[in-house]
């Protein structure tokens, strides 16, 4: 199995920062391509207020 990790951190910041994991039994890469979806806007202000923001697939073929 290989899960696809995606992770945003904030810049500019230092110390100990909150971390947000989401997973989905949905392909990550999909999700990240398409800008429009909600899924993807959160993650932006997940960083903006200095939380790092993981994204990862747990998705298997058949």
């Amino acid at each position: 199995m290989k899960l696809h990790t995606s992770i945003f951190i904030p810049k500019n910041m230092t110390g100990r920062l909150p971390i947000i994991l989401e997973r989905t039994p949905y392909q990550a890469p999909d999700q990240l391509r398409a800008p429009r979806k909600p899924e993807v806007w959160k993650q932006g202000a997940f960083v903006d207020e200095g939380f790092i923001f993981v994204f990862q697939d747990i998705w298997r073929p058949g």
